[in-house]
């Protein structure tokens, strides 16, 4: 359980990137999806192979952008605010955050308001 103070910090794939590099032409449907990890799997054999396999090789099962995920946490009662890559009031952030991993990606952080 995150303690009164505690900090949380999230950092997913933004949808709202994903969906302007779309729009505007920077990638294919068939790449957005992919992106998304929301297209058909190639590998296995028949149609029911491949849909039962899309079920267990999806690791995101939402995708939020910078607005909503700080309205969540507000809402569950969190102060939160957006981040950049290695921005963290966690001190030893530079030792847990992986540069490559925050490219593209909502990051929030929030802290339990205590009551």
């Amino acid at each position: 359980m995150l303690q009164p103070n505690g900090i949380i910090r999230i950092v997913v794939p933004d949808l709202k990137n994903f969906v302007e590099n779309y729009i505007n032409g920077k990638m294919r449907a068939d790449e957005f999806c992919q992106n998304l990890l929301c297209a058909p799997s190639l590998s296995g054999k028949g149609m029911i192979r491949r849909f039962i396999s899309n079920m267990f090789s999806f690791p995101h099962q939402c995708m939020y952008d910078t607005e909503t995920l700080l309205a969540i946490l507000r809402d569950i009662g969190f102060s939160a605010e957006s981040r950049g890559p290695f921005e963290s009031d966690i001190e030893d952030i530079g030792n847990i955050e992986i540069e490559d991993r925050t490219a593209g990606s909502v990051i929030v952080e929030g802290r339990r308001i205590t009551v």
